[in-house]
């Protein structure tokens, strides 16, 4: 391949795909330099962020948070390991998806099992006037709890539609409105332990409501 091509990433993360994308571009059409600083050009206004953590936390800080464990709780030296990953893609200026994943473990002295969370799911919005939107909400919850009595697992599964009303197209304009149905079922390990008092003897339900969301 003939010429330079220089990289400027976004930042950590897009480098990888970047070097994929001039690579398939040189093994179509070797020559064409035009066609590859297009792709890149592309990728770099599709992609417009990611983020990955992992973190650790021992003792004290074991669940990530200010609220204190109890004494007899520490005792049992808790670890906790949690990973995240979101990513926010808008390729058009009508249409953005979030998918995002989270695995959580923790491990304690006493406890017979790893405690384990394990939620992924996407949101994607279509953006059909400048004020208004349709957001659609798929998420998989994988949860398994070493309880004292007896330990149970399973899955919740939930799906929501929303009708928004925002100041802008963009995933990230607060403030917005917006009125949401939801649907969820769960396993049967975790009867009478989601969705509190209403789905006590339930092994699904549905949700309505509004709500306004903002942030500074």
């Amino acid at each position: 391949m003939r010429g330079r091509i220089s990289f400027r990433p976004l930042h950590a993360g897009i480098l990888i795909v970047c070097l994929a994308c001039a690579c398939r571009a040189q093994t179509s059409q070797p020559s064409n330099l035009d066609q590859v600083r297009a792709e890149i050009a592309k990728l770099r206004a599709d992609y417009e962020s990611q983020k990955f953590t992992i973190q650790y936390g021992d003792g004290a800080a074991a669940n990530f948070s200010t609220t204190p464990f109890e004494p007899n709780y520490l005792w049992r030296k808790p670890r906790t390991v949690l990973v995240t990953d979101h990513l926010l893609l808008q390729p058009e200026s009508a249409f953005a998806v979030m998918p995002s994943f989270v695995f959580r473990t923790t491990k304690a002295e006493g406890l017979k099992s790893e405690l384990q969370w394990v939620p992924f799911g996407a949101q994607p919005v279509w953006y059909y006037h400048p004020h208004l939107s349709l957001a659609f909400d798929a998420g998989f919850d994988w949860v398994s709890v070493p309880d004292p009595a007896k330990t149970y697992s399973g899955w919740v599964r939930k799906f929501t539609i929303a009708q928004q009303i925002g100041t802008k197209p963009e995933f990230f304009a607060p403030p917005v409105l917006r009125m949401f149905l939801t649907y969820a079922n769960w396993s049967d390990a975790l009867r009478g332990r989601v969705g509190g008092t209403p789905f006590m003897n339930s092994r699904h339900g549905f949700t309505a409501g509004v709500q306004a969301e903002t942030w500074w």
